[in-house]
């Protein structure tokens, strides 16, 4: 009969769990603390990429209006003499097709020498333009603001308003681009609105 005092060299000779007396590689289950394995055999599941299908759609939905994202051209006009209003002021409200009625933000751009900013739009939003309040009546509506426009026509067809503050005609409609016309209110009309 043989007796070990050191039970540490007993463990050197036995064979590991995870291999036969062979060699080989067995199917023994690990335990649920070792280092190799966190979940127990008997749970343990096929690896499925579910994490990176869940990265993927997260890229793609954030992604997905800037792709889809045009630029829309807007150019301002003074209704009065068709000089375009440069170096103003303007500001761009975009809201979504109804019937979700959701404002999608409110930009506020300076136009360049043309009197034209660069708006990204995607194809289901409203979009309306206004200067700034000294140049406070539109030529076409004769208020204080302009009318919504549909963002797919704009970028299908372009849209030119009718100006109706002087003869001036302006250039043909060009698809992404949007022509508004504005005048200086008078001082009365300054009096009357808030």
């Amino acid at each position: 009969m043989t007796v070990l005092l050191n039970p540490q060299s007993a463990r050197q000779h036995e064979p590991s769990p995870q291999h036969d007396r062979k060699g080989t590689r067995s199917r023994v289950p690990q335990s649920p603390t070792s280092p190799l394995s966190f979940w127990p055999e008997r749970n343990r599941r096929p690896e499925s990429p579910r994490w990176l299908l869940l990265l993927l759609l997260i890229v793609l939905t954030t992604c997905a209006q800037s792709l889809c994202a045009q630029t829309i051209r807007i150019q301002f006009l003074n209704g009065k003499n068709g000089k375009p209003l440069r170096n103003t002021p303007v500001v761009i409200n975009r809201n979504a097709l109804p019937p979700e009625k959701i404002h999608l933000g409110t930009l506020v751009l300076r136009t360049d020498s043309n009197g034209i900013v660069n708006v990204q739009a995607t194809s289901n939003e409203l979009i309306s333009a206004n200067p700034e309040r000294s140049f406070g009546r539109s030529c076409y509506t004769n208020d204080r603001y302009g009318p919504l426009y549909e963002s797919v026509r704009i970028l299908q067809e372009g849209i030119v308003e009718e100006n109706h503050c002087g003869r001036i005609t302006f250039p043909a409609a060009q698809p992404g681009l949007l022509v508004v016309a504005f005048r200086r209110e008078t001082f009365i009309e300054g009096l009357g609105d808030d």
